[in-house]
């Protein structure tokens, strides 16, 4: 009897298939993270964001950690995005 293959926990990348990681935050001399298209980059951020890499290719992908809040600045404030 040969055991099951073995699930990462981790998503393959869709371009080489490779693995994700992630756990990865940003750094920076300047508070990081999403600003509305019209803020300047100094301002404070909206939300920070989180990072997954592929171990294979690099593709790297983020994710913002306060969807809601952008979601309702960007119904309230359309003309501050980039769409």
């Amino acid at each position: 009897m040969t055991n099951p293959p073995v699930q990462s926990r981790f998503p393959q990348c869709e371009l080489c298939g490779g693995t994700f990681v992630g756990g990865l935050g940003l750094t920076g001399a300047h508070k990081m993270g999403l600003h509305p298209h019209r803020k300047t980059l100094w301002a404070n951020p909206m939300s920070s964001l989180s990072a997954v890499v592929c171990l294979g290719c690099g593709n790297a992908k983020f994710f913002t950690d306060d969807l809601a809040k952008i979601r309702e600045h960007a119904q309230k404030h359309p003309e501050d995005f980039v769409w």
